[in-house]
Order: structure tokens, then C-alpha cells, then sequence
């Protein structure tokens, strides 16, 4: 995508679960649970994206990935799915 002079691409670094009730808040879960399928924990997938920006000079990486240092405990709560790095 172009926006003035930089060129914008989003990039995903994976996925992860969180509560779908948290997420939707007031929503009843019969309408959110159409558009987003909870687990047997009720957990949505979620991504994890990256903003790579391009200037012309300069290639900047807006970095919202969870990391690779997430413990057992991460892991189960998360459900995290790594993306290609």
C-alpha cells in the first residue's frame, strides 16, 4: 500500500489464542462466534502482524511479534504458532 512517499506491507509473525468473551466484551457469543470460532477453551485466533515501511532511503520494521523466548506456561495459555522468520 502507498501512503505519500513510504510503501507499507504487513508482514505476520504468527498467531496466538486469547478469550473470545474478553475480546468481544457485550457481545453475545451466538452472534461473535459466527465470524470467529472459539477452541474448547473459548479462545479466537489472533495474529501477530509486522509493519514493514519503506521510504525510498530507508526500510523500517514496526515489530508486534510475541518473541521466541516463551516459556511452557506461554505456551498453553497462548497457544501461540510461530510464523516464518
Amino acid at each position: 500500500m502507498k501512503l505519500g512517499d513510504f510503501e507499507l506491507d504487513i508482514i505476520s509473525d504468527g498467531a496466538f489464542r486469547l478469550d473470545g468473551g474478553a475480546m468481544f466484551g457485550v457481545v453475545p457469543k451466538v452472534l461473535w462466534e459466527k465470524q470467529k470460532a472459539p477452541d474448547e477453551k473459548n479462545r479466537i485466533r489472533m495474529g501477530t502482524n509486522c509493519l514493514l515501511v519503506r521510504t525510498g532511503r530507508e526500510v523500517l520494521l514496526i515489530d508486534t511479534g510475541l518473541g521466541d523466548k516463551n516459556d511452557a506456561k506461554f505456551q498453553a495459555i497462548y497457544a501461540y504458532e510461530e510464523g516464518a522468520r
